[in-house]
């Protein structure tokens, strides 16, 4: 979203440490919940805005947004692209995932 020129270790630490903050301490964690659901965009949308935030504060982001312009812009490609692929789905375009099988995994 910033469109940092690296990835750094500080910015991926921001990402771990805001999914155990939201996702493990919050949701809690078991053998069978160990990453949160593509239906928890909350905390996909916060960890952007988390790790995009700590890339401009050590410069190595191209564009300046804040907190919630990366949360709010995040969400909404999420909610899109989650709205298109259902549309495909309906319309017979792709294949719905097999649930069955998911849920062994």
């Amino acid at each position: 979203m910033v469109r940092a020129r690296k990835i750094t270790d500080e910015m991926a630490i921001t990402g771990r440490r805001i999914l155990w903050q939201i996702f493990a301490m919050k949701k809690g964690l078991n053998p069978d919940y160990i990453m949160p659901t593509m239906e928890e965009t909350e905390v996909f949308a916060q960890e952007a805005a988390d790790v995009g935030t700590q890339a401009i504060k050590q410069g190595v982001a191209r564009i300046q947004l804040s907190h919630k312009e990366i949360y709010d812009a995040t969400l909404s490609d999420i909610k899109e692209a989650r709205s298109i692929l259902d549309l495909l789905m309906k319309e017979n375009f792709i294949k719905k995932p097999d649930m069955a099988f998911i849920e062994k995994q």
